[in-house]
């Protein structure tokens, strides 16, 4: 696929992202270097910030996948590269990263990570980055840069995951480094839905078409709300959800959805 042809703002080609879909309501963005297990290089994550801006401003698309072409979802920072570019080098690619990872967390529209294979450091990151975490029975994670980079995790994975499944279990997993399953990520409430690996695209893709099937404006308000909410109080957090629930009453979606209801039909949504 020419990607310069469906974003023509593109400057320049992308040669480690591939996307399906991307001018219609539900978008696959790949990440696509298989050969290195989608390790995060400087380009690929300059490109990644590229991609995102870029598909933010499209008010067509309701849900973007992120997923990873081959055997692996991303298997963290390209140490060869670090290796042979040195610090300064490391530094420049680590605050880009920072940026795709923020620009993931504040997409206007749903995110759903697809993870098959692995999942490893900033990979991991890139997916707590996600709103909906999907992963194969098979998928493995770690964060094991206190052991295999001499830090600690620099792409907001202890942040992240100390709100997501607290304290203890976040210093469990940043100081051991160690490797942990599917199920386990399950059970602490790192990943929302585990399946079978040969099924891990055709429950993300149908779980993508119910989600853009409702309203999209009342999809991203949603959002808005339940990643506004965390750092808020109750009072604060309540006055935020009348504040962005009160204007669909007088709006189109809401009138389309009674009509639907009336008429025993599927409701029709327009884009936002």
């Amino acid at each position: 696929m020419d990607l310069n042809n469906i974003l023509p703002s593109l400057p320049t080609s992308w040669q480690t992202l591939r996307l399906d879909g991307a001018d219609g309501p539900v978008c696959t963005l790949w990440l696509s270097r298989p050969e290195h297990r989608n390790a995060m290089s400087h380009q690929l994550v300059q490109e990644l910030v590229e991609c995102l801006s870029l598909l933010r401003e499209r008010r067509s698309l309701r849900v973007l996948i992120l997923g990873g072409d081959g055997a692996a979802f991303c298997s963290g920072g390209d140490l060869k590269e670090r290796l042979a570019e040195g610090a300064s080098k490391t530094r420049e690619q680590r605050a880009t990263g920072l940026r795709a990872i923020e620009l993931l967390d504040n997409f206007p529209c749903p995110v759903i990570a697809m993870i098959n294979g692995s999942a490893i450091a900033g990979g991991l990151e890139l997916a707590l980055g996600c709103d909906i975490r999907i992963a194969a029975d098979d998928a493995v994670f770690a964060l094991p840069e206190v052991l295999r980079a001499g830090g600690f995790p620099g792409g907001g994975g202890p942040v992240r995951l100390t709100k997501m499944i607290g304290r203890g279990r976040t210093s469990l997993l940043v100081f051991s480094a160690r490797q942990f399953s599917a199920c386990e990520a399950l059970e602490f409430g790192i990943v929302d839905q585990i399946v079978p690996a040969d099924s891990l695209r055709k429950t993300t893709a149908d779980l993508a078409a119910d989600i853009a099937a409702n309203s999209p404006a009342a999809v991203r308000a949603a959002k808005v709300l339940i990643r506004g909410s965390l750092d808020l109080n109750v009072a604060e957090a309540l006055q935020l959800s009348r504040e962005l629930r009160e204007p669909f009453e007088d709006g189109p979606d809401f009138t389309e959805a009674l009509q639907a209801w009336r008429a025993r039909r599927p409701p029709v949504f327009k884009d936002a």
